[in-house]
C-alpha cells in the first residue's frame, strides 16, 4: 500500500513534528502541515450548510449513492489488509462506537472491511467539520459518506451532533470515532486517547467496538522517502457500559480499557513493550537513511 500518496510526498516535516509533539507528550495535537485554517464564522458556515443540505430531497439519494460506490472501492483496495479476530463482534445487533488508532487518510478503509466481514454494510464516520469543505470528489464524500461533523461549538455538541449521532445508534448503526483525534501519518503507537468517543457511547449504552491497526513495512518502495506498508486490523473485545456507573463514569473506565487493550495489542503486534521514547521505527515506512543515495 502507496500511504504517502494520500498525504502528499513529502513527510519529513510531519515526522519532525511528530517527533516533538512526542517529546513534549502533546499525543492529540495536530502534526498535518499547510492544512486549512477557517475562522469561527466560516466554519459555522460550513457547518449550516451541511445540515441544511441534509433536509434537500436528493441527500438520502445521494448517500446512497456515496456509500456503495466507496464500500466498492473499500473491498477493492483492501485486498492485502488482513483482519484479525472479527467474530468479537459478530454477534452484537447494537449501534456501537468504533475506536481505532489514526495514522492515514485511509485507514477507516480497513476498518470498513472490518464492518463489512462482520455482517455490515454501513458505517458512519465522525469528522472535522472543516472537511465538508473540500472540493471535487473527495469533497462529494466527505459530505455524503454517513459523516457526522464535529465542531467544537458546545451548541452544535449539544444538539445537532448528539442528534446525528443518537439517531445512527437507534439504527443499529455503528460510528467510527477518533478519540485520538488527529492524524499523526504512519505512528505505530497508540496514542493516548481523549474523552468524548466513550461519553457518547455510554450515554446511549452502546458498546465500544475497539479496533487496533497494525502497520508492516514492505520491501518495495514507495518513493525517496517511504517505504510501502500493509495493514492488520485487529479487532479486540467490545467494551460494554456498565449499568451500574454513571455516563461519566463509565466513559473514564470504557477509556482506560481501551487505551489498555490497544497497548496490549500493540505489545502483542511488534514485540516489544510500549514506550513513547521516539525513533525512526515509530513512522510506519519511514526510510530516511536511503534517501541521499536513491
Amino acid at each position: 500500500m502507496k500511504s504517502g500518496r494520500f498525504v502528499g510526498p513529502d513527510r519529513a516535516a510531519v515526522v519532525g513534528n511528530i517527533r516533538r509533539a512526542v517529546a513534549a507528550k502533546a499525543f492529540n495535537i495536530k502534526v498535518e502541515e499547510h492544512d486549512p485554517v477557517f475562522s469561527k464564522s466560516e466554519e459555522q458556515r460550513i457547518v449550516t450548510h451541511y445540515l441544511q443540505q441534509r433536509q434537500d430531497k436528493l441527500f438520502k439519494l445521494k448517500t446512497l449513492v456515496c456509500r456503495l460506490v466507496v464500500n466498492a472501492y473499500a473491498l477493492q483496495v483492501t485486498k492485502d489488509v488482513e483482519v484479525v479476530g472479527v467474530d468479537k463482534i459478530r454477534g452484537i445487533k447494537s449501534g456501537g462506537v468504533i475506536t481505532s488508532n489514526h495514522f492515514s487518510p485511509f485507514e477507516n478503509m480497513a476498518v470498513r472491511k472490518a464492518v463489512h466481514l462482520a455482517g455490515r454494510h454501513r458505517m458512519y464516520i465522525v469528522s472535522q467539520d472543516t472537511n465538508l469543505a473540500m472540493k471535487g470528489l473527495l469533497g462529494f464524500v466527505m459530505n455524503y459518506d454517513d459523516t457526522i461533523p464535529l465542531s467544537g461549538r458546545p451548541s452544535f455538541l449539544n444538539g445537532p451532533f448528539k442528534q446525528m449521532l443518537n439517531a445512527a445508534f437507534a439504527g443499529h448503526h455503528w460510528v467510527l470515532i477518533y478519540p485520538e483525534q488527529e492524524m499523526w501519518f504512519n505512528y505505530r503507537k497508540p496514542r493516548p486517547p481523549k474523552r468524548g468517543a466513550y461519553f457518547y457511547a455510554a450515554e446511549a449504552g452502546v458498546p465500544i467496538i475497539s479496533c487496533f491497526t497494525e502497520i508492516r513495512d514492505l520491501p518495495v518502495r514507495e518513493n525517496q522517502q517511504l517505504r510501502e506498508v500493509r495493514y492488520i486490523l485487529h479487532v479486540l473485545d467490545p467494551i460494554y457500559p456498565d449499568p451500574k456507573l454513571s455516563a461519566r463514569d463509565n466513559s473514564f473506565y470504557m477509556m482506560q480499557r481501551d487505551y489498555v487493550q490497544k497497548c496490549q495489542a500493540y505489545t502483542a503486534a511488534y514485540g516489544k513493550p510500549l514506550s513513547y521514547a521516539f525513533t525512526q521505527q515509530d513512522i510506519a515506512g519511514w526510510d530516511p537513511k536511503r534517501q541521499a543515495t536513491e
